[in-house]
């Protein structure tokens, strides 16, 4: 990754070595065609992983800037990848060129780098702009690249994120309201698919654990088994007193098989505990942030209240009805399980007004709005 690509006209080039120069000095790792496309190499090609990989793309103004094709191509690349702009205006434009300004350059505020303006100042300004917000701006980059990486290689699973850096990157997208450059629809994806892929292994170290638990089951049935046939055993041997050496010695075989198998049957119990606690783990809690807050019997204004949650209550969170389709005044609504009174009580709450109000950290089911009884 870099910290700025430049977007010039070659016309401007004596300006451009003068600010790459000024930047390099201050640590700053400029991306510039002149330097960074190898000469056996595809040209635009090498123009897009350029853009891709910058934390911010600069367009440098001037009458030459503004009629370039390619300058023009390279804006709409940047903005397609909601990459941050900023401005750098070299030279005033006239009347006939004002309509060429690009939209998207047009719209932000620019950096004077005239003639007559003071360098050092406008170096100044320009790295102010550069470092603002910048732990942002390059978790933005560095999951583009990782994003585009994963998209190029056919959603290849193996290059999902994982662990610590998907809860680090679902973090910085629930941060991301409000703030420039927003998310691209494939940093959704991204992150979306790999929470989707890391609670499917989840799943599958549960499923491992049950059928654990129900082996040492079966272990501990076949273990009493074993016991009454050693019993029986110990029987025959009073009533037959020429088999009764033999007959003690397989009881005696068998009892410290079923002692054996009777400690795994043990330690077994103890590990479905433990997975019982985790599954526990992996339904999604909420936790309402502006109370008191209507439970009621459906997921609308319409359905009667059935209790009243007030602010800090915590509830279990068994489903929803999604974004898209519903018809009330607000996006979304879950249905919930609540605690209280010395009682469960089921009920749907509209999911604004708690902590969870973006997206779930843990997918559950689409319910379709059906009341519910308790």
């Amino acid at each position: 990754m870099t910290d700025v690509f430049i977007s010039y006209s070659r016309k401007d080039n004596d300006f451009i070595r003068r600010l790459h120069e000024a930047l390099t000095r201050h640590q700053r790792d400029i991306w510039v065609d002149w330097e960074d496309i190898p000469l056996s190499a595809d040209w635009w090609q090498e123009i897009c992983a350029g853009i891709e990989a910058a934390q911010t793309f600069l367009f440098i103004i001037s009458p030459d800037g503004v009629r370039s094709e390619v300058c023009q191509k390279e804006i709409d690349y940047a903005v397609s990848h909601n990459k941050r702009i900023v401005p750098v205006l070299r030279q005033e434009l006239g009347t006939e060129d004002q309509p060429r300004i690009h939209p998207a350059i047009r719209s932000h505020n620019w950096i004077f780098f005239r003639e007559q303006d003071d360098f050092e100042k406008s170096v100044a300004a320009l790295l102010k702009a550069i470092d603002t917000d910048l732990s942002f701006v390059r978790e933005h980059t560095r999951l583009l690249v990782r994003a585009k990486e994963w998209d190029n290689k056919n959603r290849d699973a193996s290059l999902l994120l994982r662990g610590s850096d998907l809860t680090d990157a679902e973090t910085w997208l629930y941060a991301s309201a409000g703030k420039e450059p927003q998310p691209l629809e494939l940093h959704k994806q991204f992150i979306a698919i790999s929470r989707k892929s890391a609670n499917a292994r989840q799943r599958t170290t549960i499923g491992a654990l049950v059928a654990g638990l129900l082996l040492t089951s079966l272990l501990a049935v076949f273990a009493f088994i074993q016991w009454q046939a050693a019993a029986a055993n110990s029987n025959l041997a009073n009533d037959n007193a020429a088999t009764a050496t033999f007959a003690l010695g397989l009881a005696a075989d068998n009892a410290a098989t079923a002692y054996a198998l009777a400690d795994v049957a043990e330690a077994s119990a103890a590990t479905a505990v433990a997975a019982v606690a985790t599954l526990e783990g992996y339904i999604p809690k909420a936790v309402v942030e502006d109370g008191p807050l209507r439970l009621r019997v459906g997921p609308g204004v319409n359905w009667e209240i059935i209790g009243l949650l007030q602010t800090g209550a915590t509830v279990s969170v068994l489903g929803r009805t999604g974004r898209e389709g519903t018809e009330t005044e607000y996006t979304e609504w879950y249905l919930i399980e609540w605690e209280g009174g010395g009682q469960r009580i089921q009920g749907w709450i509209a999911a604004q007004f708690t902590n969870q109000n973006t997206t779930l950290t843990i997918e559950v089911p689409v319910i379709d709005p059906v009341p519910v009884t308790n």
